[in-house]
């Protein structure tokens, strides 16, 4: 996934559109086409952004968790209990998400 110079998020064919790829002066990897230049989305934020309308959540400062496979919200112990067919584990939740991962936690038990 990458950013053209306008914001948007496009999936490029690298092995047919990208010409040559390029570290910027931030150390941001620039993939250069034939019309346009693209960046990579390499930050959390961006990542997030970009995730946030198909349930995912950043729960921390390095963390983003497909709500659809969280389970369980444990307020006391800060964490969240992710479960999928290969992996369950818990992720600590940062203060500043709690609100919104009990919120989606809770919508997903009323269903």
């Amino acid at each position: 996934m990458v950013k053209d110079n306008k914001g948007a998020v496009q999936l490029l064919d690298v092995s047919r559109d990208v010409i040559y790829i390029q570290t910027s002066s931030d150390g941001t990897l620039v993939f250069h086409t034939e019309h346009e230049e693209y960046r990579l989305l390499n930050k959390v934020e961006e990542w997030s952004r970009m995730l946030r309308g198909l349930g995912y959540l950043r729960v921390d400062r390095g963390t983003i968790v497909n709500m659809n496979q969280a389970w369980q919200y444990d307020d006391k112990l800060k964490v969240l209990k992710i479960q999928s067919n290969k992996r369950d584990g818990w992720l600590a939740v940062s203060e500043k998400a709690r609100e919104g991962v009990i919120r989606l936690v809770e919508r997903k038990v009323e269903k």
